[in-house]
């Protein structure tokens, strides 16, 4: 009978033993996971910092004709209700200053140059080749103190 209740007992700390390190084993990659989750939210802020940081010349350049585009089309308006009108006091006067207006050539030039560096995410697969950890066996041993013992009947 003590026999039989030490391989018990030793069953039971084997069971144990193997729940304690699945534990061991779901708080580890549950940290690995809070980490990753981490690292991959720090860095989508870092992409969206830098995508701003990029667009900024191009969104200005943007406002800056999308302005000189509305101030063309004011001149073109004034040029349309002009010559509905017909006057030729006018029409001289108006005529003179568009002649004005276009000696002064006014060149627009839209230097819309990309970014010279692009952003690249580059991965670091060295934790996808490596093991997040590893299971090794201890020899504890068993004693069994009491051993079976034959004995003859006795008559």
């Amino acid at each position: 009978k003590r026999t039989d209740d030490t391989f018990k007992k030793e069953l039971e700390k084997i069971s144990a033993n193997c729940e304690l390190q699945k534990k061991k084993i779901q708080e580890h990659f549950e940290q690995v996971r809070e980490k990753l989750d981490k690292e991959e939210q720090q860095l989508k802020e870092k992409v969206d910092k830098m995508e701003n940081i990029q667009k900024q010349p191009l969104l200005t350049e943007k406002k800056r004709l999308e302005e000189e585009l509305k101030s063309v089309e004011r001149r073109v308006q004034f040029y349309i209700d002009f010559q509905s009108r017909r006057n030729d006091a006018e029409i001289i006067t108006s005529r003179k200053l568009l002649e004005l207006r276009l000696k002064v050539p006014r060149a627009e030039q839209i230097s819309l140059k990309p970014p010279e560096d692009q952003i690249l995410y580059k991965p670091n697969t060295d934790m996808l080749t490596s093991s997040l950890g590893s299971l090794a066996v201890s020899n504890t041993g068993i004693t069994v103190t009491e051993l079976p013992v034959e004995s003859l009947p006795t008559t």
